[in-house]
C-alpha cells in the first residue's frame, strides 16, 4: 500500500489541504469583494465553492479515517494549522456540511483522553485570536 494511503498518512495529508484550504480562504475572501476578477466577482465566487468543496473532501476523509487509528488522531491533534482551519470550519457560516462535519471530528478528538488538553488548548488559542467569537456548536463533554 502507498504511504500516502495508509491511514496516518491519509490524515496527514487531509490535514495538510484543510490548513491549506483556511489560507486560502482568507485570501479569496478578499478577492470576492469584487478585485481579482474585473469587478465581476463570479471568479471569486467558483474559487471559494471550489474550496468548500475541498474543504468537505477533507473532513470528510478526516471522519472516516479517525476513528480507527489512535495515531492519526493524535497526528490531527498536533497539527497547529489544521487545528486551526478545522475551528475555523466550525465557526464559518457559509457550509452547514463543513460545520457538521468540522464538529463531529472535534468531537471525536476531544473523547480521547490523551488528546482533550492538546485540542482544549488548540480552541482556547483559536478563540483569543477571534475577539467576540463564540464556540457555538461545540460542546464538549466527557
Amino acid at each position: 500500500m502507498l504511504p500516502l494511503l495508509t491511514c496516518a498518512g491519509g490524515v496527514c495529508a487531509a490535514a495538510k489541504l484543510l490548513a491549506a484550504q483556511g489560507s486560502n480562504a482568507s485570501s479569496s475572501s478578499s478577492s470576492a469583494a469584487g478585485g481579482g476578477d474585473g469587478g465581476r466577482g463570479d471568479g471569486a465566487v467558483s474559487s471559494a465553492a471550489a474550496q468548500r468543496e475541498v474543504s468537505v473532501r477533507c473532513l470528510l476523509l478526516l471522519g472516516m479515517l479517525l476513528p480507527e487509528s489512535e495515531e492519526a488522531r493524535a497526528a490531527l491533534a498536533a497539527d497547529g494549522a489544521a487545528m486551526t482551519a478545522l475551528l475555523a470550519l466550525l465557526r464559518q457560516t457559509e457550509d452547514a456540511d463543513c460545520r457538521a462535519i468540522a464538529r463531529d471530528v472535534l468531537a471525536l478528538l476531544l473523547r480521547d483522553a490523551a488528546l482533550r488538553p492538546a485540542v482544549e488548548a488548540a480552541m482556547r488559542s483559536s478563540s483569543s485570536m477571534m475577539t467576540g467569537s463564540s464556540s457555538e456548536g461545540m460542546e464538549t463533554h466527557a
